[in-house]
């Protein structure tokens, strides 16, 4: 979650979609791709790579941040994770 954090207030003047829901705005990134994955206290973690960002900007995501699950199953199927 620091990550996210952190990558919001990095690059927070380059949004990609801001969508408005109930009065709260939620700013969305366009992934690039998954580019290695982790386990950590019995969860996966997912290293991704922001499209239009240098991999300095990369950041850790639990499966329950990916708006879009399309990549992300793609990844667990060819990395035979057996997850999803």
């Amino acid at each position: 979650m620091a990550e996210i954090v952190k990558l919001n207030e990095k690059i927070q003047s380059k949004k990609h979609k801001v969508r408005k829901s109930k009065n709260k705005e939620y700013q969305s990134y366009e992934l690039e791709s998954i580019v290695n994955h982790k386990t950590e206290n019995n969860m996966y973690l997912f290293l991704v790579k922001w499209k239009n960002y240098p991999d300095s900007y990369n950041s850790w995501l639990t499966i329950d941040k990916f708006n879009e699950k399309s990549m992300l199953s793609q990844y667990i199927k060819d990395n035979n994770l057996g997850i999803l």
